[in-house]
């Protein structure tokens, strides 16, 4: 495949994704992320570089955003927004939050 085959590719792609998103999907993303006081996000491999590419651009429009497992990402609050791609991840993370809980009240 040339590179336009590939680009033309991925532009149909995103057409077709975005084809299926209603006008209020965009608002309730929008909501989600600009009532959070900090946006977080998590994954892995090509995704993962999207991921942080996304959280790199929050942080110009004045939104606090992170990438889990970095080393200056701070903990996450409960008011906070958490992006998981994968959601065998993300029952992994809640798992490990229900149990650092459980260690803090004993």
């Amino acid at each position: 495949m040339t590179e336009f085959n590939n680009f033309d590719l991925t532009v149909k792609e995103l057409e077709s994704t975005f084809s299926h998103l209603e006008d209020n999907d965009y608002q309730s993303f929008e909501e989600s992320v600009t009532q959070a006081p900090r946006v977080f996000v998590a994954d892995k491999g090509r995704s993962g570089f999207i991921a942080n590419s996304f959280a790199m651009r929050l942080n110009p429009l004045g939104k606090l955003s992170y990438v889990v497992g970095e080393t200056t990402t701070p903990s996450i609050s409960s008011n906070d927004l958490l992006f998981f791609r994968d959601q065998v991840q993300l029952s992994i993370c809640v798992y490990l939050q229900k149990k650092q809980i459980q260690s803090a009240r004993k």
